[in-house]
């Protein structure tokens, strides 16, 4: 599995584009992005490839992630 790890800010940036998150809307986004975070990471820290994403362009973080999986297949 592969893990696409953003900041809290970051993906407060963009749920912010839609209006789709039932769950952010319960109170502070910051507060229940943050506490979401801090509740899943454990699960999502247990994938088998971690990729940072930026706000770097979509083609760059696809690159990252081909680039991880190469790596990690590549491996004896």
């Amino acid at each position: 599995s592969v893990w696409l790890r953003a900041d809290v800010g970051l993906l407060l940036k963009r749920v912010a584009r839609r209006n789709n998150r039932p769950l952010l809307k319960q109170g502070d986004p910051a507060e229940i992005m943050t506490r979401l975070r801090d509740e899943r990471y454990p699960v999502y820290a247990q994938a088998d490839i971690t990729v940072d994403s930026t706000d770097a362009p979509h083609e760059e973080i696809v690159d990252a992630i081909i680039t991880a999986l190469q790596g990690y297949f590549s491996d004896p």
